[in-house]
């Protein structure tokens, strides 16, 4: 019987053994590994990345790495840590008017808590939202694996009652999304295009498989192209750039109407080639401590790097070079 599971998705089950957990964040893995897709794991370290990419013309969104609350508590302290993050960008003297976004997960804030949970994550996004809003900031309400798209989507509409410039990340593997994108055209909200994750496969949303999704994005892109909605675009795949790039030149967009999104450290050739011709590109900062999962998404995604969680630290390299001698 042929095995259709993909490199990736094998990494990601992999991921989740708690042995290999242990054996990763034990041994610190080969820093430059970590630190190529992640700013580190304090507020500092967020705005030491931030602070570089926008003196090179990028456009930043800062995401704070972090499980999901237990309690009430928990929740309240993730809030707390975003506010101070973006109260921060403003002592550094950053040019904040919508070059930085704060992107909240509703998980991360509680929404997955017993007894009100999605209204104990909506209070502590509308209190983010607002120190945002206030230094001229931009908030995106980030897709996640567990949370129906529909929830994510009554959490943003929920916002965007009192913070309209509030956006949303869509993932166009979901098999609703383009009806979605087509709704939030009509609205007037801001869209992040994104592909998924597998994690979300499973889940209550139905999901398209590898062909299907990237076909479902082209058509989205297509709409929002055609639209004069707000939108920003992965610029992780070179077949969508290229798209983009030919429904720019038909005269379906203007340049520099929409932004172009990367994660930290994962085409920074392509990253740079988009920001310096004048393009909006926006790179996505994560820090914190609960930088693992994250980690493994990025290896996922570039399995090539696998290799290097099994690479001596440089620590290990020192004291094997001091026992030879």
């Amino acid at each position: 019987m042929k095995n259709d599971v993909s490199p990736a998705t094998m990494l990601l089950r992999m991921a989740h053994d708690p042995r290999f957990r242990t054996f990763v964040e034990t041994r610190s893995v080969n820093s430059h590994l970590v630190s190529k897709f992640v700013a580190g794991e304090t507020a500092t370290d967020a705005l030491n990345a931030t602070g570089e990419l926008l003196a090179r013309g990028r456009y930043v969104t800062i995401s704070h790495l972090a499980p999901d609350p237990l309690d009430t508590t928990q929740a309240r302290t993730h809030r707390k840590r975003l506010r101070k993050a973006l109260r921060r960008t403003v002592q550094a003297g950053y040019n904040v008017e919508e070059r930085i976004e704060i992107a909240i997960r509703p998980g991360a804030l509680g929404a997955r808590l017993p007894n009100n949970g999605h209204e104990l994550a909506l209070e502590h996004a509308h209190k983010i939202t607002h120190t945002a809003t206030e230094i001229g900031a931009r908030v995106l309400i980030e897709s996640e694996p567990g949370l129906p798209a529909s929830d994510t989507l009554s959490f943003t509409d929920a916002l965007r009652q009192d913070y309209p410039d509030t956006g949303v990340e869509l993932w166009s593997m979901r098999k609703r999304t383009e009806r979605d994108v087509l709704e939030r055209i009509d609205s007037q909200c801001r869209v992040r295009l994104s592909y998924g994750t597998d994690e979300a496969r499973g889940g209550e949303d139905e999901t398209h498989g590898a062909r299907d999704t990237d076909l479902a994005y082209v058509r989205s892109l297509t709409e929002l192209m055609r639209s004069s909605a707000a939108f920003s675009v992965s610029a992780a795949d070179r077949r969508v750039v290229e798209i983009s790039e030919a429904l720019v030149a038909a005269g379906e967009r203007q340049a520099g109407t929409f932004e172009y999104h990367l994660r930290m450290g994962t085409r920074p050739i392509v990253e740079a080639t988009i920001a310096d011709r004048g393009d909006r590109m926006r790179v996505l900062v994560p820090f914190g401590r609960d930088w693992y999962p994250y980690l493994m998404g990025r290896v996922a995604d570039q399995p090539g790097q696998f290799l290097a969680l099994f690479r001596p630290t440089k620590a290990a390299r020192r004291a094997k070079a001091r026992g030879k001698r």
